[in-house]
């Protein structure tokens, strides 16, 4: 992203995890001609590399989409719960009249760009997880793809490929014992939290 060297600065998130907790947001219903609008401004904002793709994180939150007069929109996050995990200052913040003034008669003024919203200042690589957003297409893209009428099937090489794994797997089940049918079958699983995230997610 342009904009200031990260070793110059960073922009950090310290937060209250023992008070609050990681909270992932569940994924709210948006109307079908509001989401092909949001899906847009997402895809423009992580082509001009203000937005990037994070897999796995603990804290996901919710788009809030404001629509504007003509007729495009503003994507907006709705950052409640990590607000809540952020220590508050000891100060109120000057009003912004005070700050304004205060820039004048000087020869450099660095400012974020209010037009685009693309930041200058770098979020640091381990806080960037936490600034997550759920978004509908992500996951059930490949699934609307097929459910489109006279959709044509595309079937290529990988996807022979994964479908012979997938075949080779499950014809060879990973048992040790193979189950007597005289017998109760008794299954011990060990579960992780991270694997059940992953399930979920």
């Amino acid at each position: 992203m342009p904009g200031l060297d990260p070793s110059i600065v960073k922009h950090f998130l310290p937060l209250d995890t023992k008070r609050f907790p990681p909270k992932s947001q569940h994924l709210r219903r948006q109307r079908a001609d509001l989401l092909l609008r949001i899906k847009e401004e997402v895809i423009k904002q992580v082509d001009a590399r203000f937005l990037e793709v994070c897999n796995h994180s603990e804290w996901v939150a919710n788009i809030v989409p404001v629509e504007k007069k003509n007729g495009k929109v503003r994507v907006c996050i709705d950052y409640r719960d990590l607000n809540r995990a952020s220590p508050k200052d000891n100060f109120p913040l000057p009003h912004i009249d005070v700050l304004v003034d205060n820039t004048a008669h000087h020869t450099q003024f660095s400012f974020m760009d209010g037009f685009s919203g693309y930041n200058q200042i770098q979020m640091a690589e381990e806080d960037k997880v936490k600034t997550t957003f759920i978004t509908m297409w992500d996951k059930c893209q490949p699934l609307f793809r097929l459910l489109r009428k006279n959709a044509a099937v595309e079937w290529d090489d990988e996807c022979q490929k994964a479908f012979d794994t997938i075949k080779a797997y499950l014809i060879q089940p990973p048992v040790l014992v193979p189950p007597s049918p005289d017998r109760p079958l008794i299954l011990y699983l060990t579960v992780r939290r991270q694997s059940i995230a992953c399930m979920l997610g």
